[in-house]
């Protein structure tokens, strides 16, 4: 068209051959270009025509749950992303708490190579108080040994001394009223020595004196202290008592002219219950307090019973 109005104009033949040939490649470009148009036009309509026809085919459906497919899709990636997000950070925070386990598990490490330590030294000691003890068990073991064999040589010398000591002073017992004898001299009981006439009872001084001797004798060899001193001079023996505040108290076992006949009754209840005293003792009872009457006691009785006892009961 346009080609065709410029050749229409007046003067159009004194146009120069360029004019022309430009004129030409315009009207060729513009056609180019309408085709252009022409063909996207058409391929719009086309695109048109086939969404038409997707809209009422089953196409549209795939396409629209295609679109919902992706948005729970999208939605899902969102859920995902928020929970690695929240394992991340419990991650994070779990590594904090190992971190922490661990600075403690180095901590309870450290104490447990103290406690290792400590009980190396403790080990240690006890393998040697262990070795001691060991050690002193042998020995006491071998000291008891010895303590046992001089016990026996002990015994065996005290048997041998109260069998000596009942041959120095024998003892007769009594058969019926008669009286029991030590060295064949008569010794009634407490009772009677107390009641006799002084001049009677100088003939039993001797007697009390051997029995005073022979209690002594067997305190020292039995190991066994008596409440009083007793002295030892023959048929002028008697007991001292030292336990009191004051002076020292004597008790005659023998009578003396001008003198209180209660001192000789008191040396008599002293005597009976130093024997009464070792006899118990070497029978292993109780020992009953001193008294100011004995009562009725046979001293010879009782000095047979504690030879008769200890030896009975060392050779059983």
């Amino acid at each position: 068209v346009f080609f065709e109005v410029a050749m229409s104009r007046p003067g159009s033949a004194a146009m120069d051959s360029s004019a022309t040939r430009g004129a030409c490649l315009l009207a060729s470009r513009i056609l180019d270009v309408a085709e252009e148009v022409s063909a996207q036009m058409q391929a719009h309509q086309e695109v048109v025509r086939r969404v038409e026809s997707l809209s009422s085919s089953s196409e549209m459906s795939e396409l629209v749950a295609a679109q919902q497919q992706r948005t729970d899709l999208c939605a899902n990636f969102v859920r995902k992303q928020r929970d690695t997000d929240a394992l991340r950070r419990k991650v994070v925070q779990m590594r904090a708490d190992i971190a922490a386990k661990q600075e403690r598990l180095a901590e309870r490490a450290r104490q447990l190579e103290d406690r290792r330590e400590r009980y190396s030294r403790c080990s240690r000691g006890y393998q040697s108080v262990r070795s001691r003890m060991s050690q002193a068990l042998q020995q006491h073991s071998v000291e008891k040994a010895a303590l046992r064999m001089q016990q026996r040589m002990v015994y065996g010398r005290r048997i041998t001394l109260l069998h000596e000591l009942n041959d120095i002073f024998p003892i007769r017992r009594s058969e019926g009223a008669g009286y029991s004898k030590i060295r064949a001299i008569c010794l009634p009981k407490t009772d009677v020595l107390k009641n006799r006439d002084p001049r009677e009872a100088e003939d039993f001084a001797i007697g009390l004196g051997l029995v005073a001797h022979a209690l002594q004798m067997l305190s020292k060899y039995l190991s066994v202290p008596l409440r009083w001193r007793v002295l030892c001079v023959a048929s002028r023996s008697g007991l001292e008592d030292r336990s009191g505040p004051g002076a020292v108290e004597h008790w005659p076992l023998y009578h003396l002219k001008q003198a209180d006949g209660r001192r000789f009754d008191g040396g008599v209840d002293h005597l009976a219950q130093a024997v009464l005293q070792l006899a118990h003792t070497v029978a292993g009872k109780p020992t009953s307090p001193p008294r100011n009457n004995a009562g009725s006691v046979d001293l010879l009785e009782g000095l047979h019973r504690v030879f008769f006892t200890y030896l009975h009961h060392v050779d059983g």
